[in-house]
C-alpha cells in the first residue's frame, strides 16, 4: 500500500513537474511574444510622432502659402492700380502735348506779327535812307538854312519814332517769350524730364515719401494731408519745381537712391545750363506759388543782365541766404530796370520763414555780390 501511495505520488509530481515546464515555456513564450510587441509599439510610436511631424509641416506650409497668396493679390491690386494711373498719366501727357502743339501754333503767330515788325522797320530804314539822301541833295543845291534844319528836325523825329517802335518791339518780345526760341523746348524738355523721373519714383513707399518731405520741408505738412498715393504726393512736389530749379526733385530721388530718376534730372540739368545768359528769361514766369502759403521778396542788383548767367543768380541767393533758408527759396521772374545797369531778381519764400527772414541774410555779403537792395512785397529789408 504504501508503495502504491509513493508511485501515485511520483506519478503526481512527475504530472506536476510537466505541467510545470509547460507552463514555464508558455512563460517564455509569451515573454517573447511581449518583447515583440513591446518592439512593435514602439515602431507605432515612432510612425505615429513622424505622422503628427508631417502634419505640423503641413500645417506650417499651408500657412506660409496662404500668405504667399494673400501678397499675390495685394501685388496684383497694385498692378491694376499702377496700370490705372499709367493709363491716366498717358492722358495727362496727351494732354500737355495738345497744349504744347496749341503754344506753337501761338508762337508761329507772334513769329508772323514779329517778322511784320522787321519788315516795317526796314521800311522804316529805308525811307531813313531816302530822306538822308533828299537832305544831301538839297544840301547841295544849296537849300537854306532853315529849311536844312526843318528837315533834320523831322528826320530825328522819325528815328525816334523808330527807337521807340523797336524798344516796344523787344518789350514785347519779352513779355511774349520770343525773344528766345528755345525757351519752349526747353518747357517741353523740363516736362518730359519731370514725368519721367516721377515715373521712376513712383515705387517709393507713400509713408516714407511723407515722412521725408515732412522732416526736410515742413510746408508740406497741410499740402499731402489728405493724399496718400505716391503718385499724386509726388505730383504735389513738381509744383515745387520750375525750369530752372528741380533740386526738390533730385533731393528725393537721391535720398531714396532712385537710380534712374537721378541720372534723368542730372542730364535735364546739363541741358538747362546750355541756356547761359539771364536775358533769355526776363519777364517770363519761371514759378507760380498758388499752391503754397508764399510771400514775395525781391533782389535788385547793380549788375548788367547780359553779363550774368543762371549760376550767377543761384550763387548770388545762396551766399546772401543762409544755408537753411537757401534751399526753399524759388525763383519767380527775373526783371530788367530800364538803364539796363541793373536787374531784379523776384524769388518765393514759405512763410514760415518770413519770421526771422532778416536774421537770415548776410547783410555783409550784399555790396560784394552788388545787391542794392532787399525788399518784401514793398517794405525794405536791408537797402
Amino acid at each position: 500500500m504504501n508503495r502504491e501511495k509513493i508511485y501515485r505520488c511520483m506519478h503526481v509530481f512527475y504530472i506536476v513537474q510537466l505541467m510545470l515546464s509547460r507552463s514555464v515555456q508558455m512563460l517564455r513564450d509569451n515573454l517573447v511574444e511581449n518583447k515583440i510587441l513591446k518592439a512593435k509599439a514602439t515602431e507605432n510610436i515612432q510612425l505615429l510622432q513622424e505622422k503628427v511631424s508631417l502634419k505640423e509641416e503641413v500645417e506650417s506650409l499651408k500657412k506660409a502659402l496662404d500668405k504667399k497668396n494673400k501678397m499675390l493679390t495685394a501685388r496684383i491690386a497694385e498692378i491694376e492700380s499702377f496700370k490705372r494711373l499709367s493709363g491716366e498719366s498717358k492722358q495727362e501727357i496727351e494732354m500737355l502735348l495738345e497744349k504744347i502743339s496749341k503754344i506753337s501754333e501761338e508762337q508761329n503767330d507772334k513769329d508772323e506779327s514779329l517778322k511784320a515788325a522787321t519788315r516795317e522797320k526796314e521800311i522804316t530804314n529805308s525811307k531813313l535812307d531816302e530822306m538822308s539822301q533828299l537832305l544831301e541833295k538839297e544840301r547841295k543845291e544849296s537849300i537854306t538854312k532853315k529849311e536844312a534844319m526843318s528837315l533834320k528836325e523831322e528826320l530825328d523825329a522819325k528815328s525816334k519814332m523808330l527807337n521807340a517802335s523797336m524798344t516796344e518791339s523787344d518789350r514785347f518780345k519779352r513779355k511774349a517769350g520770343l525773344k528766345v526760341p528755345d525757351l519752349d523746348a526747353l518747357r517741353h524738355t523740363y516736362d518730359q524730364a519731370v514725368t519721367t523721373a516721377c515715373d521712376a519714383m513712383n515705387e517709393i513707399p507713400s509713408d516714407d515719401l511723407k515722412e521725408f518731405l515732412y522732416r526736410d520741408y515742413p510746408y508740406f505738412i497741410h499740402q499731402l494731408e489728405h493724399i496718400d498715393a505716391t503718385y499724386n504726393i509726388l505730383a504735389v512736389v513738381r509744383k515745387r519745381c520750375s525750369i530752372i530749379n528741380v533740386s526738390l526733385l533730385e533731393d528725393v530721388a537721391i535720398n531714396f537712391t532712385v537710380e534712374k530718376a537721378i541720372t534723368i534730372i542730372k542730364e535735364y540739368k546739363k541741358h538747362m545750363h546750355k541756356f547761359k545768359s539771364l536775358r533769355m528769361f526776363l519777364n517770363v514766369e519761371l514759378y507760380s506759388d498758388t499752391l503754397f502759403q508764399c510771400d514775395k521778396i525781391s533782389f535788385v542788383v547793380a549788375r548788367d543782365v547780359d553779363n550774368c548767367t543762371l549760376d550767377d543768380a543761384q550763387v548770388l541767393l545762396n551766399t546772401v541766404l543762409c544755408k537753411e533758408l537757401a534751399p526753399h527759396v524759388m525763383i519767380k521772374e527775373f526783371e530788367c530796370i530800364k538803364d539796363h545797369a541793373s536787374f531784379t531778381i523776384i524769388c518765393s519764400i514759405p512763410l514760415q520763414f518770413f519770421a526771422s527772414l532778416k536774421e537770415k541774410v548776410n547783410v555783409e555779403e550784399t555790396p560784394e555780390k552788388k545787391i542794392k537792395q532787399i525788399s518784401r512785397n514793398v517794405f525794405t529789408l536791408v537797402n
